[in-house]
């Protein structure tokens, strides 16, 4: 047994031996009552710890789950945003391809180019290149 309650028992043993002596029992109902009231206000405290406890693990696992979730949207969203990206960029470089004539032939065709059939020179960054 804990200090707390050999000190207690004491007390009690006390108590009762000085009623049983006198006849007045006030004492030992104040103790009593004194005892009761303080193992039920433990009680309380140990029991709201507790539920803090259970509380802050259930808002810590639903936080837990919404940061997830968020996680999954933005990854959706970035995905869609990338397949966005890559879509705009393939059409700017199939455009480039018909404006520069390095499409398919029909688009050479259509666009006047040569198709490669009669050398063509071109200059880049100032020098002279043949294709």
């Amino acid at each position: 047994m804990s200090e707390v309650q050999n000190n207690l028992g004491e007390k009690f043993k006390e108590t009762i031996a000085e009623a049983m002596k006198t006849g007045d029992f006030h004492a030992l109902n104040t103790l009593v009552t004194d005892t009761v009231n303080d193992a039920l206000r433990e009680a309380d405290f140990q029991a709201n710890l507790s539920r803090e406890a259970t509380e802050k693990k259930v808002w810590n696992s639903q936080r837990s789950w919404q940061d997830k979730r968020r996680e999954e949207v933005k990854t959706e969203t970035e995905i869609q945003a990338e397949k966005q990206t890559q879509a705009a960029n393939s059409r700017r470089s199939a455009a480039g391809r018909t404006k520069n004539g390095t499409g398919s032939a029909e688009s050479g065709k259509s666009s006047g180019k040569n198709n490669g059939r009669f050398r063509q020179s071109r200059t880049v960054h100032g020098i002279r290149h043949s294709r």
